[in-house]
């Protein structure tokens, strides 16, 4: 529907509609040798959010409709079901995996969220939950190592829908520094991102940018050492307003632009 309306919007308001429809905005916290962003050229920095796993039809609609870019959950319950066990074809990802890469689709892998098995709610405060989430995060590198996936840690750590009890800086901090520096040795084509908030001013807000505010100086971040790139999303872009009122309206974009880490 929303690729429709695009097509059949006039050129200038196919233009904002286009800046709405980006997945990922990635500010560069420091560079890195390995890996890369997808080119930020039209469409290679175009992609959705999905749902599922396998290779259905779907994923032939979101390369036909000129999506280049999948972002999924990779969840960490239903991957370990017993301590130590990575049972990632039995949940789907194998094929999902494979059918992306066939269709020439790049992929987010979100490396979320937590495990009964380690830690009695949505989020990993302990020491043992933090190993078990690393030694997770690099078994999954190490079984799609060499295919550029962009592993993100987290979804929306700055909420406490996903983060329960309430976000913590300290908690997440660690968990990157743990996971991170693993998850890059066993897959050097990969992309670390971490920190995704849902909006802008609640990146800006965020615990994480205390020191950064404070000081002027992101290297006293607890997860800087482990940090590659930045990312935010946002719920309330042009092509979304569009999509529900047939206008489109730009400032959520001019608040993203303005953004600088």
């Amino acid at each position: 529907m929303l690729y429709s309306h695009l097509r059949q919007a006039p050129i200038g308001k196919r233009a904002r509609l286009v800046a709405g429809i980006v997945l990922l905005l990635s500010m560069v916290a420091r560079s890195h040798a390995a890996g890369s962003l997808p080119d930020l050229t039209i469409p290679d920095g175009f992609g959705v959010n999905i749902h599922f796993t396998g290779a259905p039809q779907d994923l032939d609609l979101i390369r036909d409709g000129g999506f280049q870019v999948i972002r999924m959950d990779f969840s960490w319950s239903r991957i370990e079901r017993q301590k130590g066990i990575y049972d990632f074809e039995t949940a789907g990802y194998d094929a999902l995996t494979a059918g992306c890469l066939q269709r020439g689709l790049r992929i987010i892998y979100i490396l979320d969220y937590s495990n009964r098995l380690y830690e009695p709610e949505q989020s990993v405060r302990t020491e043992a939950g933090r190993q078990a989430f690393a030694a997770f995060a690099e078994a999954a590198a190490q079984r799609y190592s060499g295919k550029g996936i962009l592993w993100e840690f987290w979804n929306e750590p700055n909420i406490k829908q996903f983060w329960v009890p309430q976000p913590d800086v300290e908690n997440y901090g660690k968990l990157v520094a743990e996971a991170a520096p693993l998850v890059r040795k066993a897959d050097p084509s990969g992309v670390l991102l971490a920190v995704r908030s849902i909006e802008v001013e609640h990146l800006r807000q965020s615990p994480v940018f205390a020191h950064r505010r404070l000081t002027g100086r992101w290297e006293e971040s607890p997860i800087n050492e482990a940090l590659v790139r930045l990312t935010v999303g946002t719920y309330d872009s042009p092509a979304m307003q569009a999509a529900r009122t047939g206008r489109c309206c730009g400032p959520p974009a001019r608040r993203i632009r303005s953004v600088t880490v």
